[in-house]
């Protein structure tokens, strides 16, 4: 998918220094979003590729991959706005970074900070939910590349990948049962 975007946003009209994974988060059915020097840019790939700017401090936003609701992240401060109706739906401030977030399906967001792993609504006024703690062997060097759920909500899994010795990449999972309330560390990095 990055090689699309990168495809993509080399031969359309967007400021350099596009695109970086940092700040670019395409999704998989309508949008490309990217925050970059105060500005968030939009692509709707449904619309003539269309390309919409806003000013906006967010250092990073994520689109829902059905409707078009934004999420927006600035240090702690996570925010989602519904585009239709032109309205902030709400907000919510953690007491530490997010490090990774996607959405898990259109009704909810995933949100990974160094300790542990969060789930947040886009219903009412809900504010975010811990799911569960990080593993204390995956290392804290880690980057998170992957969260996933099951259909049934039952199982969470986390991946995340390191420097391993040797210049080589160290894999990490962590699966975790929802169910049973119990993880496990696995190693190696893809998931699907």
């Amino acid at each position: 998918m990055y090689h699309f975007v990168y495809h993509f946003m080399s031969n359309h009209p967007l400021r350099p220094p596009f695109p970086t994974h940092l700040n670019t988060y395409p999704t998989p059915s309508q949008w490309i979003v990217s925050c970059e020097n105060n500005t968030l840019t939009m692509v709707d790939l449904k619309n003539s590729n269309a390309v919409t700017r806003r000013p906006m401090k967010a250092t990073a936003a994520i689109m829902n991959p059905v409707s078009t609701i934004l999420a927006l992240r600035s240090g702690n401060v996570l925010q989602m706005f519904n585009l239709d109706l032109q309205a902030k739906m709400k907000s919510s401030t953690l007491p530490s970074p997010v490090l990774f977030w996607r959405w898990t399906s259109p009704q909810n967001i995933a949100l990974v900070t160094a300790e542990e792993v969060l789930h947040w609504s886009v219903k009412g006024d809900e504010q975010p939910v811990k799911v569960f703690d990080r593993h204390k062997d995956i290392p804290a060097t880690s980057q998170v590349i992957n969260y996933q759920t099951s259909k049934d909500g039952k199982w969470c899994l986390l991946g995340a990948i390191n420097q391993g010795e040797g210049g080589g990449v160290d894999g990490h999972m962590q699966l975790y049962s929802t169910e049973q309330r119990v993880t496990q560390k696995l190693d190696g990095h893809a998931a699907r």
